[in-house]
């Protein structure tokens, strides 16, 4: 989910968590399972004040690292898991992460994907959409044949206007690719 302010956060973690009085004051447990994962996405582009600092970003940080959070004092929060997904470099509006909070976490990264992935991934998504048309003269040999131009026409995209870390006035990601593939239905 998105959680422009800290508000936003606390309220998911407030309906998904029933709150508790335990021994050295009250906490907050996942409800309904064993453990909870709140996914932040784009945690990087959340809009920063004045000075650079992102509030959702600090309140994220405290709760990492002291194991929750003030709420008319302090309150715990148990069996609850951060996942966050951060876009490339090339991404508008992109923020760096402040290293007090990128140092709290694990982290694992993946690569772009190669021009083999990057075919295999298009014809999932055409077989997905020919499902979902009516049109049967929508063959694997086309879809192939689809696959194979698109992903040339994205890598010589890529390779004639290619991202810089400050301004592109036009942004080719892959997942503008995927949106593309996807957008064939209309």
């Amino acid at each position: 989910d998105n959680f422009p302010q800290p508000s936003d956060l606390l309220k998911h973690i407030k309906r998904k968590c029933v709150l508790d009085s335990a021994f050295g004051g009250q906490v907050y447990r996942p409800r309904a399972s064993s453990k909870l994962i709140i996914v932040v996405k784009d945690v990087d582009l959340i809009k920063t004040d004045e000075y650079g600092t992102c509030s959702t970003v600090s309140l994220l940080q405290f709760i990492l690292k002291y194991g929750g959070f003030h709420s008319n004092g302090f309150v715990r929060v148990e069996r609850i898991l951060f996942a966050f997904t951060i876009n490339g470099t090339f991404v508008p509006g992109r923020h760096l992460l402040c290293k007090r909070f990128t140092s709290l976490l694990h982290i694992t990264a993946m690569d772009c994907p190669t021009g083999d992935d990057l075919l295999r991934i298009c014809l999932d998504l055409l077989k997905k959409l020919s499902i979902r048309l009516p049109l049967s003269d929508f063959r694997a040999l086309d879809q192939c044949k689809l696959a194979t131009v698109m992903k040339e026409t994205f890598e010589e995209i890529c390779n004639t206007f290619p991202n810089r870390l400050h301004g592109e006035s036009c942004l080719f990601s892959l997942r503008t690719f995927c949106s593309w593939v996807r957008n064939l239905e209309h």
